[in-house]
C-alpha cells in the first residue's frame, strides 16, 4: 500500500513538526511514500519546519516534494539530526515540483557523525523532468556529515550548499551545482 504525509497544507500558517526519533519507510511495505512539506493550499505566508532528531531512512520508493503548489508557497525547512538515506533508485526528490516561482526550501544537517546516502537517480532522475534540486543545503555549525560512496548532492538555479561544520566526501561522490532553464 502507499502512504502520503502532507506536513503543511493551509494558507497563512506556520507548522512545526518535531520527531525526536527516526522517520523510516517500512522495508516490508509493498508501495511507496509521498512526503510533501508544503501542500497545494500553502501560500507565500506559509512556514513549515520539520525537525527529525534521528535518522531519515527510506529503502522503499519515496517521492519527496518540498512544494506542490503552482505558485510560491513560502518557506519550508527540513532539519536532520541523523543519517539521510534514500536508497531506492525509484525515489525522487523535488524541492519545488510544479512552480516557476519557488519559495525557499532548505535542508539543514545538524547532527554529528551523520551519513548522507542518496543515489544519483533520486536527485537527477533518469530522463525528462522527473526531479529538481531547487533547494538550499546546509551542514550546520558543529555538525559533521559524510557523503557515502556513490551518493550525489546537487543544487541549481541560485541555490547553494553551505558548509558551516564539516563535510567529508568519500571516493565516488558527486557535488553538482548548475543553472538550468531559460
Amino acid at each position: 500500500s502507499n502512504t502520503a504525509l502532507v506536513v503543511n497544507n493551509r494558507a497563512n500558517t506556520t507548522v512545526n513538526l518535531n520527531v525526536t526519533g527516526n522517520v523510516t519507510g517500512d522495508p516490508s511495505a509493498t508501495g511507496g511514500v509521498l512526503l510533501i512539506m508544503g501542500g497545494e493550499n500553502c501560500n507565500a505566508a506559509c512556514v513549515t519546519n520539520f525537525t527529525i532528531g534521528g535518522n531519515f531512512n527510506f529503502s522503499i520508493p519515496l517521492f519527496f516534494a518540498g512544494n506542490t503548489r503552482t505558485t510560491t508557497s513560502g518557506s519550508h525547512t527540513l532539519n536532520l539530526g541523523g543519517n539521510f538515506i534514500i536508497s531506492s533508485p525509484s525515489s525522487r526528490f523535488n524541492a519545488y515540483r510544479f512552480t516557476t516561482t519557488p519559495g525557499n526550501f532548505q535542508v539543514n544537517f545538524t547532527g554529528t557523525s551523520a551519513t548522507y546516502t542518496v543515489p544519483p537517480n533520486v536527485l537527477l532522475g533518469t530522463s525528462g523532468n522527473q526531479s529538481n534540486v531547487l533547494c538550499n543545503w546546509q551542514v550546520s555549525a558543529g555538525a559533521s556529515l559524510t557523503m557515502t560512496s556513490g551518493s550525489v548532492l546537487a543544487c541549481n538555479n541560485g541555490r547553494s550548499l553551505s558548509v558551516l561544520g564539516e563535510l567529508t566526501c568519500q571516493d565516488n561522490t558527486e557535488l553538482i551545482a548548475t543553472t538550468t532553464g531559460a
